[in-house]
Parts: structure tokens; C-alpha cells; sequence
């Protein structure tokens, strides 16, 4: 992988499941909420997960369900009316729930990282 890119976001549409030649791609976006109060913003990544890990995720993957995910970064540009246009793109590599997220408000699907409490004597820094 030439770069990667890791963070929490949430599903912004139901996955699809495609068939690309002899594979198969899961497609879906996920929002990432970034700031906060005024400063508030959401970047949007199409995001895609190749073969049999894209297959067997499509069952327990849903708009709306918040997930920790890392991948490959990839900037397209294209044409459309006349105009360039750009779209981040991320071939994920690794995909885990957050707990407590999702249509059903619950659940015990796994915590994308262990919350610790750390007190400013804790920080090598």
C-alpha cells in the first residue's frame, strides 16, 4: 500500500454488491464528520472492498452504520460536462464495527480501538 488512510465514519448509503470481470466489488460511501460547531464538516469518500471480504461483509453492513476503516487513498479525476472533477476513493484493506452504532442503537459488534482514560502524567510529551 502506498499510503493509508485510517478514521471513523459512517455508512451514507446501503453497500453494492458488482461484478467486475471475475471478482466481485462491495461500493458504498461513508461520511466523516471533521470540526466542530460552526466549524462543523462532513467529507464524503466512495469506498470499495474487492473479493470474497466484500461478499461476506455485505450482509452486516447498512446506512448509517458507523465503522473504523483503513485503506488505500485514491484520487480520481474526471470529466463531466466540460468540467474536471476529483473523487477520494478508498480500497479498503480492513474494515471493523464501532460498538453502539447503526439502525438498532446497540449491539456488541466490536470496538474499532480499546477506549483508555489517560491524564496529562500519561502522555510521553
Amino acid at each position: 500500500m502506498s499510503n493509508s488512510l485510517s478514521f471513523v465514519g459512517r455508512l451514507g448509503s446501503d453497500p453494492e454488491l458488482k461484478e467486475v470481470g471475475s471478482t466481485t466489488v462491495l461500493e458504498f460511501s461513508i461520511a466523516n464528520n471533521v470540526g466542530y460547531g460552526d466549524k462543523k464538516s462532513t467529507n464524503w469518500l466512495r469506498a470499495a472492498i474487492w473479493g470474497k471480504q466484500g461478499e461476506s461483509l455485505q450482509k452486516f453492513l447498512e446506512k448509517g452504520k458507523e465503522v473504523f476503516v483503513t485503506g488505500e487513498l485514491v484520487i480520481r479525476s474526471y470529466e463531466k460536462d466540460g468540467v474536471q472533477k476529483f473523487s477520494n476513493d478508498l480500497k479498503v484493506s480492513a474494515l471493523d464495527f464501532v460498538s453502539g452504532s447503526g439502525s438498532d442503537g446497540g449491539g456488541s459488534s466490536n470496538t474499532a480501538a480499546p477506549a483508555t482514560e489517560e491524564t496529562s502524567e500519561d502522555l510521553p510529551f
